[in-house]
């Protein structure tokens, strides 16, 4: 009985050592460190990007808002003339010249 107690733990002993020294290849660790390295590398660039392209579209959004602004203003202003006729636009048109001259 102790022969055979001693051959089932000297087993499990040499298995669990065996299971512990299969770890990942050191080329196989350093392989997938560099695939890491890599892929850090591309994350910080396109982040950088994401950035640039957040600030420019911020930019062009407020460039927007402000023509809006201006054309809304502009239509505004404009809308008096919006309904006359060709010849009272000409009629107006030669007295503005005749004002400026």
């Amino acid at each position: 009985m102790k022969k055979l107690l001693f051959l089932f733990l000297t087993l499990i002993s040499m298995a669990l050592l065996s299971a512990c020294s299969k770890g990942v290849p050191q080329e196989t660790y350093d392989a997938l460190q560099q695939q890491s390295d890599t892929l850090q590398q591309q994350l910080d660039t396109l982040q950088s990007n994401y950035d640039s392209l957040t600030s420019d579209k911020e930019e062009l959004q407020k460039n927007f808002d402000d023509l809006q602004s201006e054309y809304a203003s502009y239509k505004e202003k404009m809308e008096p003339y919006e309904n006359l006729e060709a010849a009272e636009i000409e009629a107006r048109q030669i007295e503005a010249d005749k004002i400026i001259a």
